[in-house]
């Protein structure tokens, strides 16, 4: 069947938007703005199931997008059933090739800022799009570090007319956020939406051997620091990744990305998560209850110590985060946080050592 060719479509195929003249002509308001984001579906023979593809995103609480529909060589009621939605998208017929140059296709013809994939066979739940621009609106971000993130932590410190202003962990000020703006990235709702996660337990028993779990957990962790072949992991991970930091400004496109990356040492180990000093003190703890349980003072000292430990990674965090925020990036600064990490590898190999001693003895 030849496949249904809208006509004003095909106009758009070969026309970028930014010939305002040829959009009057089709009698369509010209819209100097283009839309934030561009939908491409590519089809292959799928009448029964692209419309129903269509419609969701469609149905988007987010409507700021293009909806592009690359036909890729079609021989069904492909055309003949897009037919009706007219201009609410823009329907590409090609002689078939495959789906990745249908891809690249829609790719060539997008008008938006930012590019996202539906198959045709798929759906998206109605606010998906709206989800995934969260991290789009914080205005005063670089083009290339917005994407869709759930554990991005901002300070509203004031406001000045219709902005909020702003402190951000990443930027040396504080800066302006728009409200709408704000409104549209913090409070994104949908599937991906920011949630923490609830944990409870289905069945507990009615006694515990809290002795052999507790030397069976620390056996474990010793085991993960000091013998895990993998050398980005347990002491090893920290030795290499002291030994690369050096190289960074070699894979960093300019001095703000290389920012962005070093401060992300600093947010790892303190925002998203107890990676750093926070699990330290958390494991501290756990020792000094330990010595109680086993009857073992010599673990009551090595809490001390992993305390101490867990301080030298908060001097870590704040030093990334002191030279990050201002920039401070050259090659004695880097030599220097190097050398703060090698210094906690060997610490907590030492640590671990006599730890794995003490309980098995």
């Amino acid at each position: 069947m030849r496949p249904w060719w809208n006509p004003i479509s095909s106009w758009r195929a070969y026309w970028p938007y930014w010939y305002p003249e040829i959009l009057k002509f089709e009698g369509l308001a010209y819209n100097p703005m283009p839309p934030r984001i561009s939908v491409i579906i590519p089809t292959f023979n799928r009448a029964a199931w692209v419309r129903e593809a269509v419609d969701s995103v469609l149905a988007q609480t987010f409507q700021d997008f293009e909806l592009l529909v690359v036909d890729d060589g079609s021989t069904d009621e492909t055309g003949a059933g897009l037919a009706p939605y007219g201009d609410r998208l823009r329907y590409l017929y090609q002689v078939r090739q495959g789906v990745s140059a249908a891809r690249n296709r829609g790719l060539e013809l997008a008008a938006g800022e930012w590019i996202t994939f539906l198959d045709s066979d798929d759906l998206w739940l109605p606010r998906k799009l709206e989800t995934q621009v969260d991290f789009f609106y914080m205005d005063y971000i670089p083009d290339w570090e917005r994407v869709h993130i759930n554990v991005h932590y901002i300070v509203v410190v004031g406001k000045n007319d219709s902005c909020y202003r702003v402190s951000d962990s990443y930027f040396p000020k504080v800066v302006d956020l728009r409200a709408e703006s704000l409104r549209k990235a913090r409070f994104a709702g949908g599937s991906m939406s920011p949630k923490g996660f609830l944990f409870y337990p289905e069945f507990i028993p009615s006694e515990i051997n809290y002795p052999e779990a507790i030397k069976k957990g620390i056996e474990k962790t010793c085991f993960d620091m000091l013998k895990i072949p993998m050398p980005f992991l347990g002491v090893k991970g920290i030795r290499k990744f002291a030994g690369k930091i050096t190289e960074w400004p070699g894979f960093a496109r300019d001095i703000e990305h290389l920012s962005h990356e070093i401060m992300k040492i600093n947010i790892l180990l303190e925002d998203q998560g107890t990676g750093g000093a926070g699990f330290r003190f958390i494991y501290a703890t756990f020792l000094q209850q330990a010595s109680e349980i086993l009857h073992k003072p010599e673990l009551l000292d090595l809490s001390r110590q992993m305390m101490e430990i867990g301080d030298g990674w908060r001097e870590i965090s704040l030093f990334a985060a002191r030279i990050g925020k201002n920039r401070d990036l050259g090659k004695e600064r880097l030599q220097e946080l190097g050398r703060m990490l090698s210094g906690r590898a060997d610490l907590e190999e030492d640590f671990f050592r006599r730890l794995r001693k003490t309980i098995k003895e």
